[in-house]
C-alpha cells in the first residue's frame, strides 16, 4: 500500500506527476476561500492522503488487477473519458459487492478527446483504499415530479421515442422534451433543470442531437425513467449546504455550475471538483451519473 494525495486542476494545469498525486482536471474547483473558474491555471490539494493500492490502464486492465481476497473498504475512479465506464462498474460490482466508489471523467479542453487523469492512465485510475476512516455519500438536488416515462432507445444513450408509462402515445423523443420544458418553465437552452432518473436514483442528462435525445450516461436496460425537476434557488442552498462539510471532497457534475449566481465556498479542509460525469455511491452499488454529487470525507476518528 501506498499514501496517496488528492489533487485537482483546470485543464492543461495538471502539477507534477510524482508518483503520489491522483486526480483529474475539473471544469473549475472551489476550497474554503477560493472558487476558481474554469478558464483560471490552477490546482489544488486535498490535505488528507488515503492509503490504498492504485490500478490503472484499460479497463480490462484494471478489472484484472481487482483483488480476490480481502474487499477494500471503498475506492475512488477517474476516467479519462466519458464513456466506457458502465460495463466497468457492472463488472466491479460482480467482483467487489458491497465496495462504493466516488470519483468521475476528468474535465476535457476544448477539442480534446480524452480528460487529464493522475497517474497517467489510459483509461482509468482505481484507488482500493482499506480505511474506516472515510465516509461516502451521494446528493441529487433534483426533485421527482410524480411522472415516470417509457422510452425507444437507439443505442446505448440516445433515446428516439418515449412516452407516459403504460397509457400515453408514443411520441418523438425531441418533441416531446420539448413539451416538458414548456410544461415547466425551463427555457428551451437549459438542458439541466429537467433530468431523468432510473430506478436505482441516477440522474441522467439529456440534450440534442439531430432527432434524438442525446443522455449523458448510459440508459437503463428496463427502458423506464421518472422526470426529476430542479429549482435554481433551492440547489443554489442544497449545493452551499453540501459543500460547507468539513474535511471532505466533493465531486459535483459539471452542469451544475450553471445553477450558482454567486461563489459558493467549502467548509474548513474540504475541496470539490466539478467533472464530466459523476461516480457516485448509491444502494445499488456505483454507478456513473450526471447532474449529482457525490463526497468523501475524513472522519475525526
Amino acid at each position: 500500500m501506498s499514501r496517496w494525495n488528492l489533487a485537482f486542476w483546470t485543464p492543461g494545469n495538471a502539477p507534477r506527476d510524482d508518483g503520489a498525486t491522483l486526480g483529474c482536471a475539473s471544469l473549475g474547483m472551489c476550497t474554503q476561500t477560493e472558487w476558481i473558474e474554469p478558464g483560471s491555471p490552477a490546482h489544488v490539494h486535498w490535505p488528507q492522503p488515503i492509503e490504498g493500492s492504485l490500478l490503472r490502464g484499460t479497463y480490462t486492465e484494471a478489472l484484472a488487477k481487482l483483488p480476490s481476497g480481502k474487499k477494500p473498504s471503498f475506492g475512488i475512479a477517474f476516467f479519462t473519458t466519458g464513456i466506457g465506464m458502465e460495463d466497468f462498474l457492472a463488472k466491479f460490482r460482480v467482483r467487489l459487492p458491497g465496495v462504493p466508489l466516488v470519483g468521475g471523467a476528468a474535465a476535457r479542453a476544448a477539442g480534446k478527446a480524452t480528460g487529464e487523469v493522475l497517474p497517467l492512465t489510459t483509461d482509468v485510475a482505481l484507488l482500493l483504499a482499506d480505511s474506516g476512516n472515510f465516509v461516502l455519500a451521494s446528493a441529487n438536488f433534483h426533485k421527482p415530479v410524480g411522472l415516470r416515462c417509457e422510452f425507444e432507445p437507439q443505442g446505448a444513450r440516445c433515446i428516439e421515442r418515449i412516452r407516459m408509462a403504460l397509457s400515453g402515445e408514443w411520441r418523438d423523443a425531441v418533441l416531446f422534451y420539448r413539451e416538458l420544458q414548456r410544461r415547466f418553465g425551463v427555457a428551451e437552452n437549459d438542458f439541466d433543470s429537467i433530468a431523468f432518473t432510473d430506478k436505482t436514483g441516477r440522474n441522467i442528462h439529456s440534450s440534442l442531437l439531430g432527432g434524438y435525445l442525446r443522455t449523458g450516461a448510459n440508459l437503463p436496460m428496463d427502458h423506464y425513467l421518472t422526470l426529476s425537476v430542479a429549482e435554481r434557488a433551492a440547489v443554489m442552498k442544497d449545493m452551499s449546504s453540501f459543500f460547507a462539510m468539513e474535511n471532505a471532497v466533493i465531486f459535483a457534475c459539471a452542469a451544475l455550475r450553471g445553477f450558482t449566481n454567486r461563489a459558493v465556498h467549502c467548509g474548513p479542509g474540504t475541496v470539490a471538483s466539478f467533472v464530466f460525469g459523476e461516480l457516485c455511491p448509491l444502494p445499488s452499488g456505483p454507478a456513473f451519473g450526471n447532474l449529482m454529487l457525490a463526497r468523501i470525507r475524513k472522519t475525526r476518528t
